[in-house]
């Protein structure tokens, strides 16, 4: 019985980030006026179009902490490999949403910085991850998003 409800449950929490990724994908890949809220949906839909999932969270580190950030720091956060984050950043970079900053302390270190497009992205996304939750844990009362948090955290 053990090992049936652990491949259950395993089974079942692939299939919770199966559809969290599901959803973004549909929400940053699909044209969505209502969700941006923006007189300048064009620019703004242009603006979001193509964000993957890795570049939302990488963009959402930088805007809360508000300063250059290393890229290591970034790394351990998202828990990513180095090589992966930097492409990410390539991608970010190639857009205008980020600057690739030397460290005046140590040369070796790149911090990561947003531009004012790339905070104009994360106001953007914002909205859309307000969506998101609403899409993806609705479904779920209070009580229930409590008692699954505290079984998730344990």
């Amino acid at each position: 019985m053990d090992s049936w409800l652990n491949n259950r449950l395993d089974r079942a929490l692939c299939n919770m980030m199966a559809e969290r990724n599901q959803i973004l994908r549909e929400l940053l890949t699909k044209p969505a006026p209502a969700i941006l809220g923006s007189k300048e949906i064009d620019d703004d839909w242009q603006l979001v179009h193509g964000t993957t999932p890795e570049q939302f969270t990488i963009v959402t580190i930088l805007d809360r902490l508000g300063h250059p950030v290393p890229v290591s720091e970034i790394a351990a956060q998202i828990d990513s490999p180095h090589a992966n984050v930097s492409r990410t950043l390539d991608k970010l970079e190639k857009k205008g949403m980020i600057l690739r900053l030397r460290s005046k302390s140590d040369r070796r270190q790149v911090d990561i910085k947003l531009t004012i497009l790339g905070k104009r992205l994360h106001t953007l996304l914002s909205a859309i991850k307000a969506r998101f939750y609403k899409k993806m844990w609705d479904k779920f009362s209070d009580e229930e998003k409590v008692t699954l948090f505290d079984l998730l955290t344990r």
